[in-house]
């Protein structure tokens, strides 16, 4: 067993908005074992939101999902991010969904007398 502690994970914030990024910074940077990256510097991560107009055409968070994320960072669970925002709490993990996945937007949806292998 070693006795050195983990390293931080080191997090790189590229957020258009001033307001969410000073927020998730905040909240971000209060948190144990993670660390901002220093301009220029080799991230672990990336938290990504970029103005929609120049984003030409990339997949992106929409403003609800930006505000799901932002609790999300907080600590917040499906319940409370329901409730802080007034919505279902299945609404809720619709946007918390893309928020936990990878860069890539999710599957369209399937109509249900559609099989699952069809094209």
């Amino acid at each position: 067993m070693s006795s050195e502690p983990a390293a931080d994970i080191v997090i790189a914030l590229e957020i258009d908005d001033p307001v969410l990024a000073d927020r998730l910074a905040t909240l971000l940077g209060s948190v144990a074992g993670l660390r901002l990256a220093a301009p220029g510097e080799q991230a672990a991560a990336a938290i990504v939101a970029r103005n929609r107009e120049a984003a030409g055409g990339d997949f992106e968070l929409t403003p609800r999902e930006l505000d799901v994320l932002a609790l999300l960072a907080e600590g917040a669970s499906n319940k409370v991010i329901a409730q802080r925002l007034g919505i279902s709490v299945h609404t809720a993990k619709f946007h918390v969904a893309p928020c936990s996945t990878s860069s890539t937007p999710p599957a369209a949806p399937t109509p249900s007398h559609m099989p699952h292998d069809a094209a």
